[in-house]
C-alpha cells in the first residue's frame, strides 16, 4: 500500500508546486489575513450572531486546507463586504484603519482570484478526501487521479493549468502509484 500513499502525496505536491507562483502566494496571504480577521473576537461575535460558519485557517501540515480556507472566506463574502462598507461610512479614516482595510478586505479583483483558486483546487481537494477516507483498490486511485486531472483541465485559470502540468510530470504506474524516476547512468556507476 506504500505506492498508494505516494499517489496522494504526489497529488498534493502537484498542487503545492503550482501554488508557489507569486500571484497565488499573494492571494493566499490576502485570504489568510481575511480569515484571521474574521476570527478576531469582536468580528467573530457578529459573525456568530448571524449564524455564519467560522472561517478556517490553513494548516501547513494538512492537505487541502488552502482550499478549505479560501472556501470558508468565500462563504462569508457578503458579510466581509458589509463590514468594509460599515467602516467606510464612519467619518474618521485614520491611517491605521486605512492600512487594515488594505490588508484585510478583499477587492472585487481579489474576489475573482478567490473564485479562481476555489475552482482550481476543488478537484484535488475532493480526490484527496476520497483517497484518504475510503478503502480503495489501486485501480481506484488511478481512476481518481485521472478524474481529478480531467476536472482540473476544465478550469481555465493559470493555477489549474499549472496543477495539470505538475500532475502530468508525475507519472503513474498501472497500480495507481507513482513511478520512481530512474537515476541517470552517470550517477549509478560506481555503486
Amino acid at each position: 500500500m506504500q505506492t498508494i500513499r505516494c499517489l496522494v502525496h504526489a497529488l498534493q505536491l502537484a498542487v503545492e508546486d503550482a501554488r508557489k507562483d507569486r500571484k497565488y502566494v499573494e492571494i493566499f496571504n490576502k485570504i489568510r489575513k481575511a480569515a484571521k480577521y474574521l476570527r478576531t473576537p469582536s468580528v467573530a461575535r457578529r459573525h456568530k450572531a448571524l449564524g455564519l460558519p467560522v472561517s478556517v485557517l490553513d494548516i501547513i501540515s494538512r492537505w487541502g486546507y488552502k482550499f478549505d480556507m479560501a472556501f470558508s472566506v468565500k462563504t462569508v463574502e457578503a458579510f466581509l463586504d458589509d463590514l468594509k462598507s460599515q467602516e467606510d461610512e464612519e467619518e474618521e479614516t485614520t491611517q491605521k484603519k486605512k492600512k487594515k482595510e488594505e490588508e484585510v478586505f478583499l477587492t472585487e479583483h481579489d474576489w475573482k482570484d478567490v473564485d479562481e483558486v476555489i475552482a482550481a483546487l476543488e478537484p484535488a481537494r475532493e480526490a484527496t478526501r476520497i483517497m484518504q477516507g475510503e478503502q480503495l483498490l489501486p485501480g481506484d486511485f488511478y481512476a481518481l487521479w485521472h478524474r481529478c486531472k480531467l476536472r482540473t483541465e476544465k478550469v481555465t485559470s493559470d493555477l489549474a493549468k499549472a496543477i495539470v502540468k505538475n500532475m502530468e510530470g508525475r507519472n503513474l504506474d498501472s497500480t495507481g502509484g507513482t513511478k520512481k524516476r530512474s537515476l541517470p547512468s552517470s550517477r549509478t556507476q560506481g555503486f
